[in-house]
């Protein structure tokens, strides 16, 4: 009972700051577009606010797939399931990326610490000597999840500071086959070896077109400006600011 009324406050107050502060134009974009009895994938779900959301829409009888290799925001997101009976939500404490294996995921901070900014095998943080540790975790690729569950989600949520271009590599039958919308983080200050414009081109060749979402407003990806709208805000020292463009929408043609 304590845990209870410990516990839910936390997490309804976290779902709402998404929705009507931190990420509010991708929250209502899953709203609209994800169906009662649809599927969906939160790969990197952190505390569980896009989580939240999605089984909100699907109701009991869609199905999530919350994926998060961090042991403390995993055992967190375990109890957000209990407290709410998310009977339909499933829990995987891995990381993702283009093949099954294991590897060593980064996470600023000492140890103990969760962060937003963790991922696999992060070498900028670990070249800059920025305090980090790592933890082993097993990986696994979003092809590979759906032929062992046989889920066909047809949205998938991706936040992988940097690590989206292997996790798309990963889910090459899943984008041929499955078709799902893609809401994903997508930020060149995170990317080492490759572009952002790499990471889109990798979409738009799999016959996807591109959205980034702002004010409300649902815009083409060719209007995306990096200078004007990720490395302004950095090199001016002006981020965080909600202008700053990090979240992009792919959906099939």
């Amino acid at each position: 009972m304590l845990a209870f009324l410990y516990y839910k406050p936390r997490f309804l107050i976290r779902a709402y700051k998404y929705l009507y502060k931190f990420d509010k134009d991708e929250i209502n974009y899953v709203r609209e577009n994800l169906k009662e009895g649809g599927v969906a994938f939160d790969i990197g779900a952190h505390k569980g606010a896009y989580t939240y959301w999605m089984h909100r829409s699907v109701r009991k009888s869609g199905k999530i797939l919350c994926i998060e290799p961090q042991t403390i925001l995993f055992e967190y997101l375990k109890k957000m399931i209990a407290i709410f009976g998310f009977a339909n939500v499933t829990l995987m404490d891995c990381a993702v990326s283009d093949k099954d294996k294991e590897g060593a995921f980064t996470v600023p901070g000492k140890p103990g610490d969760t962060s937003q900014g963790a991922r696999i095998d992060d070498q900028k943080i670990i070249q800059n000597k920025q305090e980090h540790h790592t933890i082993d975790v097993k990986i696994r690729s979003v092809d590979s999840i759906i032929a062992e569950t046989g889920l066909k989600p047809k949205t998938i949520k991706i936040d992988v500071e940097g690590h989206e271009f292997s996790v798309l590599k990963g889910m090459t039958k899943t984008l041929a086959e499955v078709r799902p919308r893609i809401i994903m983080e997508c930020e060149a200050r995170h990317i080492k070896d490759l572009t952002i414009f790499d990471v889109f081109n990798f979409l738009l060749d799999k016959n996807y077109e591109g959205y980034y979402l702002q004010a409300g407003n649902k815009n083409p990806l060719c209007q995306f400006d990096l200078d004007r709208d990720q490395l302004s805000y950095l090199e001016g020292k002006k981020w965080p600011n909600y202008d700053y463009i990090a979240n992009f929408i792919f959906e099939p043609k």
